[in-house]
């Protein structure tokens, strides 16, 4: 009974981390236009801790998932639903301090 408690609560304790906003220690870049087909690259710097800057990625509020734990990363766009020529709007949570950049903007349109 006290494991069911302790999977219960661990679970628990993801989804009210899932769902948390950015907060005083994190910021957000946003980078938006018209997909234009191609991809997104992320410069991401290291963290002040363990790992990298860039805490999540959303694609029109929506989390997305990708290898973001690495010192350059791709938005894999291609591989969403969108279609040329919709409206993206792409945000990036990360630490403050440590701005990650985006490589190529211009791709959105």
């Amino acid at each position: 009974m006290k494991y069911l408690l302790f999977i219960i609560g661990v679970a628990f304790s993801f989804t009210a981390n899932a769902q948390q906003a950015p907060t005083k220690d994190y910021d957000t870049l946003t980078v938006s236009g018209k997909y234009s087909g191609k991809d997104i690259f992320v410069k991401n710097k290291f963290s002040d801790g363990e790992g990298f800057t860039v805490q999540a990625v959303l694609l029109n509020n929506e989390v997305t998932t990708g290898e973001y734990n690495q010192s350059a990363f791709q938005i894999k766009l291609s591989e969403t639903k969108a279609k040329i020529g919709d409206k993206l709007i792409i945000a990036l949570v990360y630490q403050k301090g440590r701005v990650p950049i985006v490589l190529n903007p211009e791709v959105l349109e």
